[in-house]
């Protein structure tokens, strides 16, 4: 174990304590957008959330996951549960404008898995995740970070 009174000054012992401590928890807390949703994952999903985030890596390329700016892609904060083609501010191909439809997660499972397919013309030059289990984990990190319902 770490003695940090040897430190001394900023380092010592008591600059771990009481409030710095609140703050500190606070703070990874507030950095971390799916904590609340992690909380309540089992070791088995946590695994694949994880998993999920290691396959969206390609998703951030494009999208902003967790805030509310568009980039290349739209933002994809609120997506489960938001009428397709209607992010705010983003201007969306013809087809994503048109669908006439919500997204939910089997909906964002068929998209993800072949964009092209199923929405011939749209814009995201992406081929899709083929791998089911893959598929499983990025719907389940998206869930967690864009705030799912």
């Amino acid at each position: 174990m770490v003695d940090f009174r040897r430190f001394g000054g900023i380092l010592g012992r008591r600059a771990f304590s009481g409030p710095w401590i609140a703050v500190c928890l606070l703070l990874s807390a507030c950095s971390d957008p799916a904590a609340s949703f992690k909380a309540g994952l089992t070791p088995a999903e946590l695994a694949r959330f994880q998993r999920g985030e290691q396959v969206a890596h390609i998703c951030w390329t494009c999208h902003n996951l967790t805030g509310d700016s568009n980039s290349i892609g739209p933002y994809l904060k609120g997506v489960f549960g938001r009428p397709a083609g209607t992010a705010q501010g983003y201007t969306y191909s013809d087809v994503l404008r048109n669908a006439d439809y919500t997204w939910d997660r089997e909906r964002l499972r068929r998209f993800l898995r072949a964009p092209n397919q199923v929405l011939p013309g749209n814009r995201m030059v992406w081929p899709g995740v083929t791998n089911e289990q893959d598929l499983n984990a990025l719907l389940l990190y998206l869930e967690g970070m864009t705030g799912a319902e």
